[in-house]
């Protein structure tokens, strides 16, 4: 029964700090999503919860102090990450139309590249985060 409380706190602070991050200091991360944001800091903490030793101030067994400090630096950490949906180029006004085009070709493919290792680590991070969390629950508890 513990771990439904647990998942609750968690969750309550997730939105809480996700909500503070993206609306009022304009932290969106890397995917511009407010839910993508709120998901993996929620899978973060949940991970915190489980693996870290409990200090500091609990709540039905769930240590709250520490989860708020990791989830202020885990949202700082995520906001340092530009957003990848800034689709418009510094281009120089002063070129020819084909430098232009080769220039937002490169541009494109540059993009592409990143778009894609960034969704790359985005899935094998969120992958690790749901073992360590069975993991958690499997031998923790």
């Amino acid at each position: 029964m513990t771990w439904i409380w647990n998942a609750l706190l968690v969750l309550g602070i997730s939105l809480v700090i996700s909500t503070i991050s993206y609306f009022v200091f304009g932290i969106k991360g890397p995917w511009g999503s407010y839910w993508i944001k709120t998901l993996v800091l929620f899978l973060f903490l949940m991970v915190l919860s489980l693996w870290l030793k409990p200090t500091g101030p609990q709540w039905r067994g769930v240590q709250y102090l520490s989860l708020i400090i990791s989830g202020l630096i885990f949202i700082f950490f995520v906001g340092s990450v530009p957003n990848m949906n800034d689709d418009q180029p510094k281009i120089p006004t002063h070129l020819s139309l084909m430098e232009k085009k080769r220039l937002m070709n490169e541009y494109r493919k540059d993009q592409s590249r990143l778009f894609y290792s960034v969704n790359l680590m985005f899935w094998i991070f969120l992958m690790l985060l749901l073992a360590l969390i069975i993991a958690g629950y499997y031998f923790l508890e």
